[in-house]
């Protein structure tokens, strides 16, 4: 399963894959080492058999469900390896070929979904053997994950709210974990749930477990960072985030993210040269990435010096003009950090520089919201009538929101 950066992510919440070590030191636990020596040598054959990429022989030769373990195998095998998915209610496994590969097969399992499934559902598998033989510490184990794995595979529409999915993988693997049997992977999902619940400091501790457990887990070292910069932990931010870069030495594209958090807690420590050199060594991560530019001109409107931010901001936007948002959203910066008159210099800056008759229409409407701003009525109205009149060069038709802005406009105090 993938994961990605909290900026990005599935349930409003998670983070990257696993990716490459930056030490050699792993002390991750088995949570199958307790198993009786005749249900181990079970397992034992069947991680073999997955080892083969031989997914159906190896669920097949568990056997039966007679014992926590087995089933807590099962559900794992079924996770993690299966073609096709019924709403995570019934799986689809197959043994597979030398060249194939079992993302590829989901994806042609989306659009031709097998009619053969194994007949196994993971909760209903649990509850019966809980039935007879009393609930386990592994088995809750098993079903939190199960549950943690509905989020990101099943549809919106499954038989519980998602809420409800959050609380009973959260519920589960707390049982788990509080009767000490886990592994850095469950530590890891557990932290995302709290996450999902807002609890910043409860996730920052569980992530942080999983890094002990497993030094490898760039994913677990990035959103440790980062929910420590939501509790205003920034040096320890620093710290993991510095974790994830190494992690990510070969991806540059979630290393560029670990290098964004170690800036911006710098600049939340006030340490601006600090932050700054980072911004300028991540310009270098991800070739053409608008990010370390458009953030370092913020940086720097923050510092109060303009020109910098003026250059980073040009420089952004030259190279961007494509992006219809991008002229927005650094007007968005200068607003945001109260340099209306910075923004409108911006604006005036390319209204003198081009003759693209789109391009004179967005930077004049711009330049119209800003001199209102800024109290500069009559101003704003002629800026108004400058950006129709090239939108209507355009063969442009819908003229509505110059008239909207020309009453917005009009409503407006004039500056004395």
């Amino acid at each position: 399963m993938k994961t990605t950066p909290f900026y990005r992510s599935v349930c409003g919440a998670i983070l990257i894959g696993v990716l490459l070590a930056i030490s050699a030191c792993t002390s991750d636990r088995d949570i199958y080492a307790a198993a009786p020596e005749s249900v181990r040598e079970r397992i034992v054959q069947a991680d073999k058999l997955i080892g083969q990429q031989k997914y159906l022989t190896a669920f097949e030769s568990l056997g039966d469900d007679d014992s926590d373990y087995i089933i807590a195998k099962k559900i794992a095998i079924v996770l993690k390896y299966f073609v096709a998915s019924d709403r995570h209610l019934d799986f689809s496994l197959k043994d597979l070929e030398a060249e194939e590969d079992i993302e590829e097969l989901r994806l042609y399992a989306e659009m031709a979904p097998p009619e053969e499934m194994i007949g196994f559902n993971p909760e209903t598998a649990v509850q019966e053997y809980a039935a007879v033989h009393g609930m386990t510490p592994v088995l809750s184990a098993a079903r939190g994950l199960y549950y943690y794995d509905i989020l990101f595979f099943a549809p919106f529409d499954w038989v519980l709210s998602e809420e409800a999915i959050i609380q009973r993988a959260h519920d589960d693997l707390q049982v788990a974990i509080d009767a000490d049997v886990y592994n850095a992977d469950m530590l890891y999902k557990y932290a995302f749930l709290l996450y999902a619940n807002h609890d910043f400091a409860g996730a920052a501790d569980y992530f942080s477990r999983s890094t002990a457990l497993d030094k490898k887990r760039g994913d677990a070292w990035f959103n440790y960072a980062f929910c420590e910069m939501q509790q205003a932990q920034y040096d320890t931010a620093i710290v993991a985030a510095r974790r994830a870069v190494a992690c990510y030495k070969n991806n540059p594209d979630y290393r560029l993210e670990a290098q964004l958090i170690i800036a911006d807690a710098y600049a939340a420590l006030g340490k601006y040269s600090d932050a700054e050199k980072q911004l300028q060594k991540s310009k270098r991560t991800v070739t053409g990435s608008y990010v370390p530019p458009l953030r370092l001109g913020v940086l720097y409107l923050h510092q109060g010096n303009i020109a910098k931010a003026t250059h980073e901001f040009k420089t952004v936007y030259d190279a961007n003009k494509e992006n219809g948002d991008m002229f927005s959203t650094i007007i968005t910066q200068y607003i945001q950090n109260n340099q209306a008159a910075a923004a409108l210099d911006f604006c005036n800056d390319y209204i003198a520089s081009s003759t693209d008759d789109l391009n004179m229409a967005m930077w004049y409407f711009f330049r119209a919201q800003i001199e209102a701003s800024l109290g500069q009525r009559e101003a704003a109205l002629i800026s108004v009538d400058e950006s129709e009149r090239y939108f209507l060069q355009t063969d442009g038709e819908n003229t509505q929101q110059f008239d909207e802005l020309r009453e917005y406009i009009k409503t407006i105090t004039a500056a004395p």
